[in-house]
């Protein structure tokens, strides 16, 4: 335990706390601590240790640790997957005067096998790494670039380089995920071969250095959104897997004052309808429940992925919970989610609302945290200055295993104006 808030500096929740000592204890000692909240206040064990505050667009950490038989590995806390991109990770002291270079071996369920081919740290000290990079989908963009904006495109190819490797440049739109127009001394984040060219945060306006970054920074985060939306435990072989998709039930109902009835899932969609509210808004609530057609306890998260590319793990108590073979939970405790009309689906004239549910369940404990992200500006708002392999592939048949489903929550626009 003190070894972790050491390494941590103290700056880790409750939550991430348990994780990491779990973690730690698991490749040596046949335990499994525990952190009690209070009765009816889960919410407690996402404070930060002692109540320390956290400091907003903090980088997050993983411990680099060593282990007589085990060699270097980068403790994951249970997360499980990371980027096929990233093959070196740079190693830092606790205090971030020494930096080593660690190639990543091989994964598995809680962590990173490194190897150091130069100067290694000293196996008895206290290390980290970043994880940014690791959690992150390679996300091809398209800079749609006008003749007489040079300036533009220097800026923003200059913060390009520094942007990481989740991000490649497309030769062609049509092969992007995302188009970066730089157009009107503005850049402007947009989906592919959009003909209006529709903003999907808001419009950064000035070529600047600053500017050219922010919008780098950006897409970095959508890099890690999407890295969320399209996580899955991938493994081959011949053999049935432990878990199945239908492992965790996911129902989703439509709740009115009369009752609430059960909505079909289609091809992991559901689709919805915006209705008139008693305060003259366009809206509707949902309730959703998750149960456990396992044999064994799962633990289960559903993270909420917004439009604004945000990934929130608030609709389950605690965020990660564990349930028995048969035992149910609901989101919210029960209470229903409003479905809003968002302001920029009618503004931009935006033909759905998306909202996606992303379920994870595994057989054993793990921790979400490095998947929530916080929501990125709307685009009608004004901006204020300021392929995945799985760390957990399992050969079919152990007694280990994880699952995601993705469910996505369709709303059409009753106000979309189709385009000529």
């Amino acid at each position: 335990l003190i070894d972790v808030l050491k390494r941590a500096e103290s700056n880790v929740s409750y939550y991430n706390l348990e994780s990491r000592v779990r973690g730690m204890l698991k490749n040596n000692y046949r335990q499994t601590p525990r952190i009690y909240a209070a009765s009816g206040h889960p919410d407690e064990l996402f404070h930060y240790f002692l109540d320390r505050k956290g400091t907003p667009g903090e980088v997050l950490y993983g411990n680099v640790l060593y282990r007589a038989g085990i060699g270097w590995y980068l403790e994951l806390g249970y997360s499980t997957a990371i980027s096929p991109a990233i093959t070196t990770l740079a190693v830092l002291s606790q205090n971030g005067q020494q930096t080593f270079k660690a190639r990543i071996g091989k994964t598995t369920n809680d962590r990173i096998e490194l190897h150091f081919d130069g100067d290694a740290p000293d196996e008895q000290g206290l290390y980290k790494a970043p994880l940014a990079g690791l959690l992150a989908a390679q996300l091809a963009v398209y800079f749609d670039v006008k003749t007489d904006e040079k300036a533009g495109l220097q800026l923003a190819e200059q913060a390009w380089q520094e942007a990481g490797t989740s991000l490649v440049r497309a030769a062609d739109e049509k092969d992007a995920d995302y188009t970066l127009v730089i157009a009107g001394n503005a850049y402007t984040l947009t989906k592919p071969e959009d003909p209006i060219r529709r903003p999907i945060t808001p419009v950064i306006r000035g070529f600047e250095a600053g500017q050219a970054g922010l919008a780098m920074d950006w897409l970095q985060h959508i890099a890690r959104w999407e890295f969320v939306k399209e996580l899955r435990n991938e493994y081959h072989g011949g053999q049935a897997r432990l878990l199945k998709p239908n492992s965790i039930e996911i129902e989703v109902f439509k709740a009115e004052a009369t009752g609430e009835s059960l909505l079909p899932i289609e091809g992991e969609e559901v689709k919805l309808a915006y209705e008139r509210q008693a305060d003259g808004n366009l809206g509707g609530r949902i309730k959703i429940r998750l149960t456990n057609r396992f044999s064994r306890d799962l633990h289960v998260a559903l993270l909420y992925l917004s439009m604004n590319f945000g990934s929130d793990g608030a609709l389950l108590k605690p965020s990660v919970s564990k349930l028995k073979p048969g035992e149910s939970i609901w989101t919210f405790e029960g209470k229903t989610i409003p479905l809003t009309y968002e302001a920029q689906v009618k503004e931009l004239n935006l033909p759905e609302s998306l909202t996606r549910l992303k379920l994870i369940a595994n057989t054993e404990f793990f921790d979400v945290t490095p998947l929530l992200l916080n929501d990125l500006p709307s685009p009608i708002q004004t901006r204020t200055p300021g392929r995945l392999r799985s760390a957990g592939r399992k050969e079919p048949g152990e007694t280990q295993d994880w699952i995601t489903r993705l469910v996505t929550l369709r709303m059409p626009n009753p106000d979309f104006r189709a385009i000529p």
